[in-house]
């Protein structure tokens, strides 16, 4: 146990905790991955929360903040061990005030709690992930979660009118307010919304609430080919009418949903199918679904279900609940990805996905929010003779199904956000200069990299044996960029060098050019390093590094810590090579 506990536990009391179920209880999410903390904080006040920071910034200790730990990516699993704090216990729903239309929650307040809340008054919270009963208002910000009503209402960021946000050093930051128009500068609201945890910890948030939509209803349609539901998805919108939500579903989850369910759940023909459940007053919902369900049967639907009572339109959607868990049935283990692709590029999306099947024999399963393009694609992993996973085959097609869809003007993710899971296709899908710009916010608010080591593919405190590994095996563009995470001069405390001081202690030349064409200092070293970058060429007596150094700038005449300078050691020793390459440079 590391000895910084009992100063933690001094420092904040009874919220901290190490036994060993609950630091496994807080070690993974939904994904794979898994890692225990050291230790378990459960703040009940943003002032704990920042107490919290406040220790751990002191003493550079990682901290992983934690919602209801539902989410599918990785992204609150401790991967550099340290704290996580969980914001569990800070579940207060400070108010519900429809006059100013704001609801005030601590951010560990339960989605489906706080949209309840908002209905006992006639009012509304629209977000709905499909884990809201489960889901933290403060998970919901981190990931700006979306589902399937954020065709007519928009995802978490549209709801979020002001944060309390605790940042890296502990100093506590609100940002925006209870107005529903707000000007006052950059939009700090905008910035941590989706950030994933990893510029600060959110603790209050100040939501937007709406008037309750009196009234609902809902539909469902078959189709004989998948693009005649693509269609009506286009012909709906087309026709005037937004719904809150438009779902549609692929024929492999309906064949699969036959077998779960039964045969006579949908027609056996049915290779499309969707669902579109619109809100409002009553007598325009009910004219609206005629109209619809018009639109539904020209475009070539075999089968229209309606419902008008809540109790049909649950129906209408646990059936889509059921589409999950009906691949889930299959036996198979499911990659979930929660891709997004414009709207017009549904069908090809598919057809995509359908010849990668054909190919590999790999069933790949697409249904979601079509109003959106934000599709759920199931890459299904096959098993061998002893019913083991074979995994490769199935993660190279989940490669080419984020090429294709970055090359189709779409997004990695939709809700389930970075994490781990996707941070190797990160800066793929961003580009270059996005990805800069998502370092530079990161170490403008957590210069060491303390909060939510690791994800996003953003460097989080690598140590001077980890540039070592990277240099050693062969600098590229692509790695120097991950290299340099921190700045191209970043000085390692393990051994005071920087990423170039490494590279020609190694003598690895091609490494040491790449550094220096980006701008690298040849001067650069930290006090507990053993000599320059110079010296050290000079030490291994490398012509050729020398020369490439001096070429850059470095200096010669600079008092090393053996109070020599390079010129002068070159001269007792009487190296005539190094002394000529030094009067080269004059």
């Amino acid at each position: 146990m590391p000895e910084w506990i009992d100063e933690l536990r001094a420092a904040l009391g009874a919220c901290v905790h190490t036994n060993e179920a609950t630091l496994r209880a807080h070690a993974a999410d939904k994904w794979h991955a898994s890692a225990l903390p050291e230790a378990v904080v459960l703040p009940r006040s943003t002032e704990e929360v920042a107490a919290t920071m406040r220790f751990a910034h002191a003493r550079g200790i990682p901290v992983t903040a934690r919602g209801a730990g539902v989410g599918y990516v990785g992204g609150c699993v401790p991967v550099k061990g340290g704290i996580v704090l969980s914001l569990a216990a800070m579940n207060r729903i400070v108010e519900v005030n429809p006059a100013d239309g704001v609801a005030v929650a601590e951010a560990g307040v339960l989605t489906a709690d706080l949209q309840a809340a908002c209905a006992e008054l006639g009012w509304f919270y629209p977000p709905d992930p499909a884990s809201r009963k489960e889901s933290s208002i403060g998970g919901n910000i981190a990931t700006n979660a979306g589902g399937p009503r954020c065709l007519k209402y928009g995802v978490t960021r549209a709801y979020v009118l002001g944060l309390t946000v605790v940042l890296a050093d502990g100093r506590i930051l609100r940002a925006g307010g209870r107005t529903h128009k707000n000007k006052q500068g950059f939009d700090l609201v905008g910035l941590f919304c989706g950030s994933e945890g990893m510029l600060g910890i959110v603790t209050e948030a100040t939501l937007r609430i709406i008037p309750a939509p009196p009234s609902r209803a809902a539909l469902h349609a078959s189709f004989p080919r998948f693009a005649l539901a693509a269609a009506a998805v286009q012909n709906v919108l087309q026709g005037g009418h937004l719904p809150a939500a438009m779902e549609i579903t692929d024929a492999f989850t309906l064949a699969s949903a036959r077998a779960y369910l039964g045969s006579d759940t949908l027609p056996a023909d049915a290779r499309g199918h969707i669902i579109i459940e619109i809100d409002g007053r009553a007598d325009a919902v009910a004219s609206e679904l005629t109209a619809i369900a018009a639109i539904l049967r020209n475009t070539g639907a075999s089968d229209i279900v309606t419902a008008e009572t809540e109790e049909a339109v649950e129906t209408i959607w646990q059936l889509r609940r059921e589409f999950s868990y009906s691949l889930k049935a299959t036996g198979l283990t499911k990659l979930n990805e929660d891709i997004v692709i414009p709207r017009s590029r549904l069908v090809e999306l598919v057809e995509f996905c359908e010849g990668m099947q054909q190919e590999t024999g790999i069933p790949v399963a697409c249904f979601g929010h079509s109003g959106d393009g934000n599709i759920h694609t199931n890459v299904m992993v096959l098993k061998d003779a002893e019913g083991k996973d074979i995994r490769p085959p199935a993660e190279a097609l989940v490669n080419r199904l984020f090429d294709w869809v970055v090359s189709h003007g779409g997004s990695i993710t939709g809700e389930h956000g970075i994490g781990l899971a996707k941070a190797p296709w990160f800066e793929n899908a961003i580009g270059p200069v996005a990805m800069d710009v998502h370092l530079a916010l990161k170490n403008a608010l957590d210069p060491t990299h303390l909060l939510n080591p690791g994800k996003m593919g953003l460097c989080s405190g690598m140590s001077h044996l980890d540039a070592q590994d990277i240099i050693l095996g062969g600098l590229n563009e692509r790695q120097l960029r991950y290299l340099t995470q921190r700045g191209i001069d970043y000085i390692y405390p393990g051994c005071g060098q920087t990423a170039l001081g490494i590279a020609v202690e190694y003598e690895k030349e091609d490494a040491a050019a790449l550094l220096l064409r980006h701008g690298a200092d040849p001067n650069a070293c930290g006090e507990n390093a053993r000599c320059t970058p110079l010296e050290d060429a000079c030490l291994s007596r490398n012509r050729h590094l020398f020369a490439l150094l001096l070429r850059h700038g470095a200096n010669p005449d600079r008092q090393s810590r053996s109070g020599f300078t390079v010129r002068e050691t070159l001269t007792l020793d009487g190296e005539q090579e190094f002394l000529k390459l030094l009067a080269e440079k004059k």
